[in-house]
């Protein structure tokens, strides 16, 4: 259903997690 948006939650808490 809503697995694209999932997805980004999950990359943009990655990207501030990982941002030097």
């Amino acid at each position: 259903m809503d697995r694209e948006r999932e997805w980004e939650n999950r990359w943009k808490e990655s990207e501030n997690r990982t941002r030097i």
